[in-house]
């Protein structure tokens, strides 16, 4: 077998044991949650985290992006990258002391849990991003895990023995978040690489150029995927967005694999990018993940019937209905997705940013 080959699936097995075994937990947690919770505090979840989802990138400048892709490069100033991805994380921090200061002001307890548990995950990413772009490879699934069950363990405490209701999802989130960061940044030695002086500052410029086209283009992917919460809720109500958030559960299966080769895939197409028979092992990789994708789904849908009477409570259990057209939509996201890897490896990101138009 090609040794790239090898290399890929060697990555995707080590990042598939930290993420298909935090997604499952929250899988097998999907009973408790739709048992104690209601659909509509189910829907107000899911509408938390799907904000979260895009207010990330909005926050950051998608900057732990161009921090990943540039520590790949062998002649990297590790430094000087890191340094420029705090200073424009840092940003964030202004953003959210203004908006928690609204929020103590006008009785918004909900928007300061918000805004805490954005800057967190903003630099959480990017540290994240650092572990991955030095090929810390363990590191990176290793703080994945324990973010997930961290998080886990302090929102059932909170659901089944302190009668919390979402609040204890929410200060799981934050919980979670903030034990993977210390977790990250002791095991990175962050304060090595950090280094606030103009060179940081110059750097920053480079970064921001290959990262921000990238938020249009996290925003265009939010749109497809996430903004019809908002119109399920504004004509059909919360208690349907609960509804629509379970159904959803299942196709995440395929993204959740496909999350997991993903950041095996984007490491192995900027390391082959400049290899003479890339075209060959582009294919190669393509063809495989099709035919896995297309199995998986024929399977989902096979096993429908017993996944919904076992993993989703009775008042969810006409979520089912939505799974076959959502896993349709899930493989081709995951085939555009594939294609787009190319224009991070050739640091081209205008270019994802005009397919997304």
């Amino acid at each position: 077998m090609d040794k790239r080959i090898t290399k890929l699936l060697g990555n995707t097995s080590i990042f598939a044991i930290g993420s298909l075994s935090s997604k499952l937990l929250v899988f097998l947690l999907l009973p408790i949650y739709t048992n104690v919770l209601t659909t509509s505090q189910y829907g107000e979840i899911d509408l938390f985290t799907t904000s979260l989802a895009i207010c990330i990138p909005l926050l950051s400048l998608s900057i732990f992006d161009a921090v990943f892709r540039w520590l790949l490069d062998k002649e990297a100033d590790k430094v000087k990258i890191i340094s420029s991805g705090f200073v424009v994380s840092s940003l964030s921090i202004f953003i959210t002391a203004a908006a928690i200061l609204i929020g103590m002001f006008a009785n918004l307890p909900e928007l300061i849990i918000f805004s805490v548990a954005s800057v967190l995950s903003v630099f959480q990413s990017l540290m994240m991003n650092i572990a991955r772009g030095f090929e810390k490879v363990q590191l990176y699934v290793s703080a994945g895990l324990i973010n997930t069950f961290s998080s886990a363990l302090i929102t059932i405490l909170g659901l089944l023995f302190f009668k919390m209701g979402q609040l204890s999802y929410y200060l799981g989130i934050i919980a979670g978040l903030m034990i993977s960061i210390v977790i990250l940044a002791f095991k990175l030695k962050i304060w090595q690489y950090i280094k606030f002086n103009l060179d940081s500052i110059r750097v920053c410029r480079n970064l921001l150029m290959y990262s921000v086209p990238l938020i249009p283009n996290a925003i265009s992917w939010w749109l497809t995927t996430s903004v019809n919460r908002y119109f399920i809720i504004m004509f059909l109500g919360i208690n349907a967005n609960g509804l629509f958030s379970v159904s959803t559960k299942i196709p995440a299966i395929m993204t959740m694999i496909f999350s997991v080769f993903s950041q095996a895939w984007q490491i192995s197409s900027v390391q082959n990018y400049e290899s003479q028979d890339k075209s060959a092992f582009y294919s190669t990789v393509l063809n495989r993940m099709t035919s896995l994708q297309l199995s998986l789904a024929t399977a989902i849908l096979a096993l429908m019937p017993i996944i919904s009477r076992t993993f989703i409570g009775e008042d969810f259990y006409s979520s089912w209905k939505y799974v076959p057209l959502l896993l349709l939509s899930v493989i081709f996201s995951n085939l555009s997705s594939f294609v787009g890897t190319t224009y991070i490896a050739a640091k081209s990101t205008m270019g994802l940013l005009k397919t997304r138009r």
